[in-house]
């Protein structure tokens, strides 16, 4: 109670009130207001995507880490389509050796257009072509 008191008293003087509101609003523009999740697979390939500043997109691929093979970004702008940390890795089944699902998260942090190229391979296996690709162009507003 008492401080409910003090922010009343406090709340007489403009300038305090001026203050909090200027806080206020700042704050609550650094957040977007209505970010979206999209989620794609890979029939979404070679397509056109477009989202919103804030948005996240993620990208979910089947493959199996255990035979080597790995899914990996090699093309994208990440100053508009920034990425939320590595791949995660669910595995279909609780069996040793089963596929899965890597799933890749993306903020879209600037208005633009980029090209996002992934590609299914093992990394430790030089001069050998990806055995799948996944690419998509984004086009962040």
């Amino acid at each position: 109670m008492k401080i409910l008191n003090y922010i009343y008293r406090k709340a007489k003087n403009k300038t305090v009130v001026a203050g909090i509101i200027a806080i206020t609003v700042c704050w609550t523009l650094t957040f977007p207001v209505h970010a979206e999740k999209i989620s794609l697979k890979e029939s979404a390939h070679q397509h056109i995507i477009k989202i919103k500043t804030g948005d996240n997109l993620e990208i979910a691929l089947e493959g199996n880490p255990t035979t080597g093979y790995i899914w990996e970004k090699v093309e994208g702008d990440n100053t508009i389509l920034s990425p939320q940390g590595d791949y995660k890795y669910t595995p279909a089944k609780p069996l040793v050796g089963s596929g899965g699902k890597f799933i890749f998260t993306f903020l879209g942090a600037a208005p633009g257009k980029t090209k996002l190229h992934l590609i299914y391979h093992r990394t430790f296996e030089k001069n050998v072509a990806p055995v799948k690709s996944f690419e998509v162009t984004v086009i962040v507003q």
